[in-house]
């Protein structure tokens, strides 16, 4: 070839490598670097993405079936019913297929005694009989059938038959140290060596992990004592049955690995896998590990069946070592896959041979996973995380370990509905972060040992709802260790212990320390190379966090505090709490019974017995004070009872520096003020609303700083963590606004449809997240946190306005709390809507708000005063039908009826009950969205001038000048002056609206404004069914109209027709089919929504008969310039000069069916006509 060629086939190669790359840039990043940039920025998209398994790998090539008779010496026909009636050998790989049913009888034996050898059995529309004492032996058994049956007695062994291992598997140890073969678990090692830990010797390692629901991989081999002969035990063969229906163990089958005596080490377990429908029986189902001098490991099982309705037993355990008799093979898996359940077992082997849990399925959960019997499993990967949707469990001398014990920089993730742990041990090396909503341990330990790293010395420990420790259970940690939860933290009797070197215990509603057990921080034998908390005994002065100590209960290690008990209920102590530095903060009640005892220590100084009297709180390391009460430690007290008040104490302190000093006998109250929770609203302390009107562009947003109303009652940090979550939740995505824009070019109402259908799916999100998701941490009542109550997301009807409403656990211990009705004055009631024709402004009475008017309260000439149900239900009726006639494009003209209304018909009546309303704007959003509503106040000023004292002074300069220039006051009824105006404003944010003011009030205009004038909300006018007739008329005249016009068009043009169509598409037929389901929907308020719906498709409409005009006046303007004298179109008898008449008949038609649809919706919406009544006797007798 030429040089010229050379040059054109490296272009060609340069180009296609290019090409590859700028289509799919995944594969120039290699898929292995798990910390590659370009790599994770491709995932980020779908979330925790796994990719799937590698499939097994495929049977190798099959031979031609055998022959019933021929080949089998059987009866029959593979067709029909064969049956093999005595024994075969075989000297290689059997296939047997055909689509009747095959039938080994009694004491028949099929063999082929090779290594690897397999025999096929494909009867997938028969049904395959196993008889009594019958057997196959084989290195792969595979049966597929309709049926299948293993009668009793019966035997299927591949037990030490197994081919070659998978390639890349270092499943047969190396050597001749006489180790186990490693499959499902690790094989054994039997060697001693004094520079290792046993964790770190083994036989054959695990392999086969990925397909452990599936699997299909041979056992290994165990290895040797000698170089000139193989003692090794041989791997377990592979078993795999595909039944459709129903299949019948009642026999043996066996996977195990073959034994190596004493020279040899023992073979892995094999593979078992069925898949059917229904499984029966009550055989034995085994894919143990080999005995040798070291056992080799289990294999693997699994069961894929949908209805379990055997007896059958299952093993996976480990050889036996005769070299080391303690030191079995690891179990292998057993799997589940209905449930999802993944079991370790060894059968109570004892071993400290590790089978390894790699990586965790991150989407489809695992639902519980148990490790049991002896069983150690081990979570080898540094940063990986352990989920499941149930439970973990633990138990019989079980152990489960994450991290290498030489690395301990590491973090690992546990997450589950429940760990239970029963005589079992969990060891973490490195850092763990478990969240869980039961931890129960019965003689169990979990040990986390952070090494030397700094990054992973905090562990955090989450139990939301029970933390259990019974019978000598230890949680010990040697740095930080945090252990929080919102139920019960139990500690029951002698033994039970956590300690760390820097203890917090947070949130829980109780914490019991029993008969003999410990809370202790910093550990008491800490060793070299545990963290030493920092004390700072060196300081002159007290720490300051001492003093003022962080209301947030973060594990934080520059604090000096080494065993910390935060937010906290009750704390009953009958055992040991000791430490360094121990703080009790936001704690209600602490009782001491006489075995207990809360001990300082300097790190191992003597005790000494302090009494301490203090008027006022001052801590210092020289000399330990409490402030506010009196604190008595009594040596010899019979009966010792010591009373606070919750407002008095924030945190209870206690520091030795050198000295320390022990409490006895003695009983430490918190005082405790139950509420009686008889229904929401005396509960209920504030309602707080959200930004925005839930749109695309602007969705709901609650405000950072809590209101002043709710801030004794939540943390301010986690409330601004809440607010966070959920503004992040109630952001909507950017395809969703895509669609909406999309839509609202093409057809608005299936853009509001759209709009709508969005809303409700969020407030859906807003109510589960807060009612089951959020754990309600920033309230500071631990009830509420406990019961997952307290907040609860609401929303009007028209889910434009949504509000959060706060409510006490009934464990806050505040007089003052819930506050009554004149302490909530100046009240802001919120409007739902935006004043548009399709969400018109509406007042939202729900029963809180109505049991919360109907309160009694004293006026200050001392009369008992409250509005009833009726008067508060008349109001709110009465207001929502002048609301209805608010036009958003219109406010100022609108909203000045709505004043007239207040001060004729609504002020009169509820100032005898000793409170009046306002009209009122509240603080705009950043885009100037304004929402307005009702201002609730007292009468009396007093009653305002007190409750507004001291409160924020927020108002901006303009609204202090416009009220300042209101010199007018109220009538001698008891309204309100301009003075008090402001008070009122610097309260609510905001504004108070009236017949001067609302002539500065600016709104935006939308594009759509000039509709405004065609569709809106009108008063009822009556005569509903003659309405009703008009509109269905004109709906068949309007429709009549249209399919004349595109006749018309198609008889002048097909182009004009299909314009008219579909600019905007098919909107000028759709109000058909949206005006008839509008007429026939049962009930008025479903009726009133569809025919709002049908207005929007009738006012969409005009765009097309716009078209009709465009495309009509453009061809009479062609035919007239051409002087077209025999233009005869489907005119219908109108001459050229006459295309305009049907467009405007459809004009003037849709404009007639606006307004007679506003009469129905108002008709339909309004069927109390009093409610307009002029007269107010009449309104309020109604």
């Amino acid at each position: 070839m030429s040089l010229g060629c050379f040059e054109w086939l490296n272009f060609l190669i340069f180009f296609l490598f290019f090409f590859i790359f700028a289509i799919n840039p995944c594969v120039s990043v290699d898929q292995i670097d798990e910390f590659s940039i370009i790599a994770f920025d491709l995932d980020s998209f779908h979330g925790d993405y796994t990719p799937p398994s590698p499939p097994p790998p495929s049977l190798p090539p099959l031979p031609p079936s055998l022959s019933c008779e021929e080949d089998l010496n059987g009866i029959g026909s593979l067709d029909t019913v064969c049956e093999i009636n005595s024994s075969l050998d075989f000297h290689g790989d059997v296939y047997i297929a055909g689509n009747g049913s095959f039938h080994v009888l009694p004491n028949v034996v099929l063999s082929c005694p090779i290594r690897g050898c397999s025999i096929t059995i494909n009867v997938s529309r028969g049904e395959f009989i196993l008889g009594q004492n019958s057997g196959m032996f084989a290195g792969t058994v595979f049966v597929s059938a309709s049926n299948a049956s293993f009668l009793k007695s019966s035997v299927v062994n591949v037990s030490g038959l197994a081919g070659q291992p998978p390639a890349q598997t270092s499943g047969t140890p190396s050597g001749i140290q006489g180790a186990g073969g490693g499959h499902g678990g690790r094989g054994a090692s039997c060697v001693s060596d004094n520079t290792k830990l046993p964790d770190d010797v083994w036989g054959g390692d695990a392999y086969s992990w990925s397909s452990l629901d599936k699997p299909w991989s041979y056992g290994s081999q165990g290895g040797t004592t000698s170089k000139e002969e193989d003692y090794g035990g041989g791997g377990g063969g592979r078993i795999k049955f595909e039944v459709e229906k129903t299949v019948e163990v009642g026999g043996n089958l066996l996977a195990n690995g073959g034994d190596g005596g004493v020279k040899g080490g023992g073979g892995s377990g094999g593979s078992i896998f069925i898949k059917a429908h229904r499984m029966t029986g009550s055989g034995r189902i085994s894919a143990s590990g080999g005995d040798g001098f070291a056992g080799g490991g289990g294999g693997r099982i699994s069961i894929d069946v949908f209805s379990r309705h055997d007896d059958t037993e299952f093993f996976i355990h480990g050889g036996k070592s005769f070299g080391c008799p303690d030191n079995s093979g690891a179990a292998g898996t057993y799997y589940d896959a209905v449930p999802r359940s993944l079991i370790v077992s060894n059968h109570n082997m004892s071993t400290s041979t590790d089978t390894l849990l790699m990586e965790f399925p991150k989407q489809s959960l695992w639902t519980n996973v148990y490790i049991r019997d002896h069983a150690k499993a081990s979570v080898p990967l540094l940063w990986s995380r352990v989920q499941v949707r149930g439970q973990i469990h633990l138990s019989c001398a079980a152990v489960l370990s994450f991290g290498l014990a030489h690395y301990g920089s590491s973090e690992f993730e546990l997450m589950a509905e429940e760990l239970l742990m029963s005589d079992s041990v969990v060891k973490i090396f490195g850092a763990l972060r478990m969240s869980v909503k039961m931890h129960l341990m019965w003689n169990s330990k979990m040990l986390i040992d952070c090494g030397a790293d700094a990054i992973a010395a905090t562990s955090l420990l989450e139990a939301s709802n029970l933390v259990v420790l019974r019978e000598s259970s230890m949680i010990q940690s040697n740095a930080n260790l945090g252990v929080n939860g919102q139920g019960f933290l139990n500690l029951s009797g002698p033994g039970d212990m956590i300690e760390a070197q820097r203890l917090i215990l947070s949130l829980f509603f109780s914490i019991n320390v029993g008969p003999g057990s410990v809370l202790r921080g910093p550990l008491e034998n800490a060793s070299n190379n545990d963290m030493v908390p920092r004390l700072y005994c060196e300081l002159q002065d007290c720490p300051m966090e001492l003093v003022h100590p962080p209301e947030d209960c973060n594990v934080n290690s520059s604090l000096s505090f080494t065993l910390q008990i935060c937010r906290v209920e009750d704390i009953i102590i009958e055992g040991l709490v000791t430490g360094s530095v121990v703080h009790f903060h936001w704690v209600r009640t602490v009782i001491v019974y006489s075995s207990g005892a809360i001990t300082t220590s300097a790190l191992g100084e003597a005790l000494a017995e302090v009494r301490v009297t203090m008027a006022k709180m001052e801590l210092s390391p020289e000399r330990p004070v409490l402030k506010g009460f009196m604190v008595s430690f009594v040596r010899n007290a019979l009966l010792g009872l010591l009373r606070m008040s919750v407002d008095l104490i924030e945190s209870f302190v206690i520091i030795a520096h050198p000295m320390s000093f022990q409490v006895e006998p003695y009983m430490l109250m918190f005082e405790v003020l139950e509420t009686n929770r008889t229904e929401e609203s005396q509960s209920h302390v504030h309602r707080m609303y959200f930004m925005g009107p839930n749109s695309f562009t602007e969705p709901w947003h609650l405000p950072h700083s809590p209101p002043e109303q709710v801030i004794e009652i939540v943390y301010e940090d986690a409330f601004n963590r809440f607010v966070d979550e959920i503004n992040g939740l109630a952001a909507y995505l950017w395809w969703e606004g895509s669609i909406y824009s999309i839509l609202s070019i093409l057809a608005y109402p299936l853009a509001w449809s759209w709009l709508q259908q969005r809303r409700k799916k969020k407030l859906q999100q807003l109510r589960e997240f807060v009612r089951s998701e959020y754990d309600h941490s920033c309230l500071r009542s631990c009830r509420s946190r406990a019961l997952y109550e307290g907040l609860k997301v609401a929303a009007t009807p028209d889910t434009m306005l949504a509000y959060v409403d706060f409510f006490l656990g009934g464990d806050e211990k505040r007089g003052d709390l819930p506050p009554r009705l004149h302490q909530r004055f100046p009240m802001s009631l919120v409007f739902g809507g935006d004043g548009s024709y399709m969400a018109p402004f509406s007042l939202q009475s729900d029963n809180i708000l109505t049991s919360l008017m109907s309160q009694a309260y004293f006026l200050p000439l001392s009369v008992l005063q409250s509005v009833p149900p009726t008067i508060w239900y008349r109001l709110v009726a009465g207001l929502n039908s002048q609301l209805r006639l608010v036009r958003y494009g219109h406010l100022k003209l609108t909203f000045g009826h709505v004043i007239s209304w207040l001060e004729t018909h609504a002020n009169p009546t509820l100032i005898t009950y000793g409170v009046h309303v306002d009209l009122a704007w509240f603080q705009p959003t950043s885009s100037g969205y304004y929402q307005f509503g009702l201002v609730v106040c007292a009468t009396s000023n007093e009653s305002v001038l007190h409750w507004t004292e001291g409160q924020d002074r927020y108002l901006m300069h303009m609204e202090q000048s416009r009220w300042r220039g209101a010199a007018s006051r109220r009538d001698s009824t008891g309204c309100l002056d301009a003075s008090e105006h402001i008070r009122i404003c610097q309260r609510i944010f905001g504004g108070i609206l009236h017949a001067k003011s609302l002539r500065t009030l600016k709104m935006k205009r939308a594009i759509c404004y000039p509709f405004s004038f065609i569709v809106y909300n009108t008063k009822p006018v009556g005569h509903q069914d003659l309405v009703g007739l008009l509109v269905s008329m004109l709906l068949l005249g309007d429709f009549s109209l249209v399919l004349l016009t595109l006749l018309q068009l198609y008889s002048i043009s097909l182009l004009d027709s299909f314009l008219v169509l579909f600019i905007l598409p098919l909107a000028i037929v759709f109000p058909f089919p949206a005006g008839i389901s509008a007429l026939f929907s049962h009930g008025p308020r479903r009726s009133a929504g569809l025919a709002r719906v049908y207005a929007l498709w009738n006012i969409t409409s005009l765009i097309n008969v716009v078209t009709a005009f465009v495309c009509g006046f453009l061809h009479y303007w062609s035919h007239s310039s051409k002087k077209h004298t025999n233009f005869q179109s489907w005119n219908f008898s109108m001459d050229e000069s006459e295309w305009w008449m049907l467009p405007s008949g459809l004009v003037v038609g849709k404009i007639i069916l606006a307004r007679l649809i506003d009469c129905h919706v108002a008709n339909q919406e309004i069927q109390d006509h009093s409610l307009y009544s002029s007269d107010p006797d009449v309104f309020w007798q109604s």
